[in-house]
């Protein structure tokens, strides 16, 4: 019999790859998937990330998300990369936001590393990794205006395709009231993602390979 979890990431892998197709998102010479490395994070980092996010303190699935969420989110101040990293996008590796969020400093990115950073943490406090999944699309703020953003989803206990959104860097207020409903793919200020993806594949309409010089170009011609 296979197990129960193992039966979920084939549920998933087969409903995307149908609905969409598994895609080689190309990312600045790696695959975007891979900036989720937390099985290659070091066993004493990893227990740092556990101590500090306190990952045993809720044993309750849903309600330790919200809460390590919440925790990660105080640790960052939106910063854009052009600052951080002196290039218009770039999307930072787990482990080394890991390294950051150990520290006594605030860390600063944007909303990619800050997504990158709660989807990381969620993993290696127990939430199980097809539960786990970051998105790229737009984001409508509600005056008429859109943007590039990047934001975390959650599939809840007892859900097969309800999803909850875990905002990375918009309004704390917003964001807090928006997490106890549940939703499918979509509302009314995150779009359907550009792509998607887990600890180990990604997903998206074509094939996008990008940098940070042509990514505002290459996204706008992704027809999804």
């Amino acid at each position: 019999m296979i197990p129960y979890w193992d039966q979920m990431l084939e549920f998933w892998h087969t409903h995307l790859n149908r609905s969409w197709k598994q895609s080689k998102v190309w990312y600045n010479n790696r695959f975007i998937y891979k900036t989720l490395d937390t099985e290659i994070i070091p066993f004493d980092l990893v227990m740092k990330i556990q101590k500090i996010f306190g990952c045993s303190e809720i044993k309750n699935m849903d309600e330790r998300v919200l809460a390590i969420a919440k925790k990660v989110r105080k640790k960052f101040l939106w910063t854009s990369d052009e600052v951080v990293y002196n290039k218009l996008e770039y999307w930072e590796y787990y482990t080394r936001l890991a390294v950051k969020m150990t520290g006594s400093n605030i860390v600063k990115d944007d909303c990619d590393g800050i997504s990158t950073a709660i989807a990381g943490t969620l993993i290696l406090c127990g939430i199980p990794r097809i539960r786990v999944r970051i998105n790229a699309g737009y984001f409508y703020p509600g005056d008429g205006t859109k943007f590039g953003h990047a934001w975390v989803t959650y599939l809840p206990t007892g859900q097969v395709n309800r999803w909850r959104i875990i905002e990375s860097s918009a309004d704390p207020g917003w964001f807090d009231a928006r997490y106890n409903t549940l939703w499918v793919d979509t509302d009314n200020r995150h779009s359907t993602p550009w792509w998607m993806f887990t600890q180990g594949l990604s997903w998206s309409k074509r094939t996008i390979k990008m940098d940070s010089k042509n990514f505002l170009r290459e996204v706008q011609e992704v027809n999804l």
